[in-house]
């Protein structure tokens, strides 16, 4: 069953497991996004680029926020580039 949630820490963990079953990556961003919280989309983004492990279906919702947003945002895709798993 694929996985889909909104917390990169599970998504994380998902990846570093030996399956070969393809995930579903699902994130939102809105509101304020905290240091803490980008620094863990910038760890997911490492880690994606990093795994092996396919990813069939990789979503991104936007909703009302404030510059931090984008900023979360930007570094994430800087962090993801070079990933080969997303098909």
């Amino acid at each position: 069953m694929p996985l889909i949630i909104k917390k990169p820490s599970v998504y994380i963990s998902a990846l570093k497991q030996e399956s070969k079953e393809p995930l579903h990556i699902g994130l939102s961003f809105g509101g304020t996004i905290t240091d803490a919280q980008a620094s863990e989309l910038v760890d997911l983004a490492r880690a994606i680029r990093q795994s092996k492990r396919d990813i069939k279906f990789f979503w991104i919702r936007f909703n009302e926020g404030d510059d931090s947003v984008f900023s979360a945002f930007n570094s994430f895709g800087r962090e993801l580039v070079g990933a080969s798993t997303i098909s």
